[in-house]
């Protein structure tokens, strides 16, 4: 974490204002919406993940991403003597069309083509609201499309407490470890193997979670204590025991090179985790390495850099990792697993090529154990305000029983695809 950074209140960036129903009502009017009464030949009502994966592909890490959730929040900077209440929101619509087959090889391969209508969409209405020097409430409220159902996706107050600690309570976002690519060392995100909850409540989702984090900084660095409830780990939800609960615990040392942070979780179903992190800049070049290792005797070691040049229109990441680990590999959040073995992943992007306002990348990810993986390039460009098109070429090889394989986003499991998307976005 960098020293500048150490004590700055992290706002949640707000997406997707509450004008979605409204948009979505003209959208569906005759039934359906309007992009997916196509002629036959077509699938209906497809929602891709491999949609937002490509929109988000080829821009650099936001300033939250790979970063240690050690210090908490900066507190400080954000002390002030009169109340303060700020609304935000945005929307994002994305649009489309995706083609492809399931195997790419072979003389029958294009005998699996399977056309699909590609659409998402989601809102959100986020309040921010200080009510003293002391105490500070967020809570951010998301709808989806086609749930349609409203849910708050976060809620927390930040109270600072005798002007010594910064606690942090509530259902948040708490991110450890910094790898960009694979969470590994993100281990209160890690879920148990066979994770079904309690069952007896359809209306709780067992991987939603509320903590409590508690920090103590001293000088750039700092130490924090987390308490993490989430509803899978306990046997009834609604009557939580204190054995059932998460324990964790972050040493961050900043120094005027880089940062060292130490961290380790427990909850009786996982298989008890510690890791190391390090992280500096060097010539430019951002570079982090992590070792875990877990109760089991298990291990899992990797490092990756980030590098912009040119004007920060070219953009460098890259990543190794070793997963020798064979348990708890489902993390909250997300539908893919962590690979196992050896994996690689590299990432180019260019701004501004070969158009104004374009991003043009690839990014490549393969598991030298099983030898699969998966290549995506593409190019995305602002040819309006507040919409973008973008053109992109999935690809998964590999054994059938290969990691990217098995892994694989695209809904109908192709091994190659062609994917063109609009999408249409704004915030206030």
């Amino acid at each position: 974490m960098s020293p500048s950074s150490l004590y700055r209140i992290r706002r949640p960036m707000c997406a997707y204002a509450g004008v979605s129903i409204a948009f979505l009502l003209l959208l569906t009017a005759g039934g359906q919406p309007l992009w997916c009464q196509a002629p036959g030949g077509v699938e209906m009502a497809v929602v891709s993940p491999l949609a937002d994966d490509i929109d988000a592909m080829f821009e650099a890490p936001s300033s939250e991403e790979g970063k240690q959730d050690v210090s908490g929040d900066d507190v400080l900077s954000s002390i002030v003597d009169q109340k303060n209440v700020s609304f935000s929101g945005s929307f994002k619509a994305i649009a489309g069309y995706t083609g492809g087959v399931m195997n790419f090889t072979g003389p029958e391969a294009w005998d699996s083509l399977v056309n699909a209508a590609v659409y998402s969409m989601s809102s959100a209405l986020c309040l921010d609201a200080r009510l003293d020097r002391t105490f500070q409430v967020f809570g951010k409220l998301k709808i989806d499309y086609p749930e349609l159902e409203a849910r708050v996706d976060e809620l927390f107050c930040d109270y600072i407490f005798l002007e010594s600690m910064f606690l942090r309570a509530g259902r948040q976002t708490i991110t450890w470890g910094a790898s960009h690519f694979f969470p590994y060392t993100n281990l209160p995100a890690r879920l148990p193997d066979g994770f079904l909850g309690d069952g007896n409540n359809d209306d709780i989702d067992d991987e939603d979670s509320i903590a409590l984090k508690m920090t103590v900084p001293f000088g750039l660095s700092g130490l924090t204590a987390l308490v993490l409830a989430r509803n899978g780990y306990f046997e009834d939800a609604e009557k939580p025991g204190f054995r059932e609960l998460g324990y964790g615990g972050l040493l961050d040392l900043s120094f005027a090179g880089g940062e060292i942070v130490v961290g380790g979780f427990y909850q009786q179903e996982l298989r008890s985790r510690g890791y190391i992190s390090t992280k500096t800049t060097l010539w430019g070049i951002d570079l982090y390495a992590e070792v875990l290792g877990s109760a089991s005797l298990e291990f899992a070691s990797g490092g990756g850099l980030f590098w912009e040049g040119f004007g920060s229109r070219l953009i460098v990441m890259t990543e190794y990792l070793y997963n020798g680990e064979t348990s708890d590999l489902k993390t909250a959040g997300s539908s893919l697993s962590l690979p196992q073995g050896h994996t690689y992943a590299l990432r180019l992007g260019l701004r501004d090529f070969p158009f104004p306002k374009s991003k043009t990348g690839v990014e490549w990810k393969h598991n030298f154990s099983d030898r699969s993986g998966t290549v995506i390039p593409g190019i995305t460009v602002d040819a309006f305000p507040h919409l973008a098109l973008s053109l992109a070429v999935p690809l998964v090889y590999g054994p059938d029983t290969g990691y990217f394989v098995v892994e694989n986003p695209d809904l109908r499991d192709r091994g190659l695809a062609l994917v063109l998307l609009a999408t249409l976005s704004g915030s206030f």
